[in-house]
């Protein structure tokens, strides 16, 4: 894992046991030279493997996780009514590790795999930003190793929902291109939505919401056991004031 990992090779267990968060990070071109064949992101399956050490307060024991299960309907997400002790965690009652995976990638369904994978998304559905302004354009990313450009199109959809949780649009039938299983539709604009509260014409191709609306895409795998897979992004219509009062570096002093 190159500098971020110490080797496992006998002896004392060099893990940290002080520290409870470790991170390995995988880079396709360590050494920012596109000459050097030196990628560590290989396709193909992988395997992560969680090992309970020998330390901690009591001896191969992880203490304090005895609290309630808040995923009151099991889909993994904090939804209304489940944070309990008001935390913004889901905490999932007597969980004792997390893993988080980061990249272009979902569970492959085996036998060492436990029964709950069994509906996780086989694939992955991304608006390209974390937040849109009502004058950008939106484009859905989508990595699927058996979809077409054309079943896409009928099985993927962008939704606008508001501050309470109201669908306000929906938008359809999205033109998407391919290259190795990675999908991108044609962009959409995201605009600022008609009345009070705002709402939008569903099929019209933009988006349309206000601050504090979330747009939603959706992917309704037809693969067998899969679960849909979805992406989120927050709106933000106020103008940014702030950031054009602020002069950049060899620029002339912004008008006050």
């Amino acid at each position: 894992m190159g500098q971020w990992g110490l080797g496992r090779i006998g002896g004392t267990d060099p893990a940290d046991k002080i520290n409870p968060v470790e991170c390995i990070h995988l880079a396709d071109d360590p050494d920012g030279s596109p000459v050097t064949a030196d990628g560590q992101i290989v396709p193909g399956v992988w395997t992560l493997r969680v090992k309970l050490g020998a330390g901690g307060a009591l001896p191969a024991q992880i203490s304090q996780v005895s609290g309630p299960d808040e995923d009151a309907n099991g889909n993994n997400r904090l939804d209304g009514g489940e944070d309990l002790d008001a935390d913004s965690l889901l905490d999932k009652g007597g969980q004792v590790y997390a893993v988080v995976v980061a990249a272009p990638s979902w569970p492959q369904r085996t036998a060492r795999n436990p029964t709950r994978f069994a509906d996780y998304p086989a694939s992955i559905a991304r608006l390209d930003r974390f937040r849109y302004d009502c004058s950008d354009d939106a484009a859905v990313n989508i990595w699927d190793p058996d979809a077409t450009s054309e079943s896409l199109s009928l099985d993927v959809t962008i939704r606008v929902y508001s501050a309470s949780g109201v669908l306000v649009d929906t938008e359809t039938n999205l033109s998407f291109s391919e290259s190795s299983h990675a999908f991108s539709s044609s962009p959409l604009a995201v605009r600022l939505g008609t009345g009070s509260p705002a709402a939008g014409i569903p099929g019209n191709g933009i988006l349309e919401g206000d601050t504090g609306y979330v747009l939603e895409v959706t992917h309704s795998d037809p693969t067998p056991g899969s679960r849909t897979a979805l992406g989120r992004a927050p709106m933000d219509c106020e103008p940014d004031l702030l950031g054009a009062s602020s002069p950049t570096p060899g620029s002339a002093t912004p008008p006050t």
